[in-house]
């Protein structure tokens, strides 16, 4: 009876250690795959603004740009 006792016990220790650790894995690799997930959004939002913002600043120089060299053109002209 102890030895049926014994290897019950065992069985649901070594039951109960490896749904912990499983547990434990399966978070530590959930919150890894949201860590990554979330800093790769963050990089690809960032970029995205920067390509942006650098696109709109690009355009408005060289509009400024253009439309003081028309304005120049036309003053020499007259």
């Amino acid at each position: 009876q102890n030895a049926v006792k014994n290897l019950r016990q065992n069985a649901v220790k070594n039951l109960r250690q490896n749904a912990v650790k499983n547990l434990r894995q399966n978070a530590v690799k959930s919150l890894r795959q949201n860590a990554v997930k979330s800093l790769r959004q963050n990089a690809v939002k960032s970029l995205r603004q920067n390509a942006v913002k650098s696109l709109r600043q690009n355009a408005v120089k060289s509009l400024r740009q253009n439309a003081v060299k028309s304005l120049r053109q036309n003053a020499v002209k007259s």
